[in-house]
């Protein structure tokens, strides 16, 4: 139960710095019991995407 509510504040952190916005709830409203994992591997893919691209971004400058 504690690293559920750690977990939950570090999320109002983030949005309270606005490193979150409100498509994260919307992210997190697709979560599905069946497939637990599904918001951590959408985060992954995005944080994983964005580091390809500003790679290929910092070549071209």
């Amino acid at each position: 139960m504690a690293a559920a509510m750690q977990l939950n504040n570090l999320v109002s952190n983030m949005f309270a710095t606005g490193l979150l916005d409100d498509q994260f709830q919307q992210l997190q409203m697709l979560q599905d019991p069946s497939a637990p994992d599904f918001v951590a591997e959408v985060v992954t893919l995005f944080c994983e995407d964005g580091e390809r691209i500003i790679g290929e971004l910092a070549k071209l400058l």
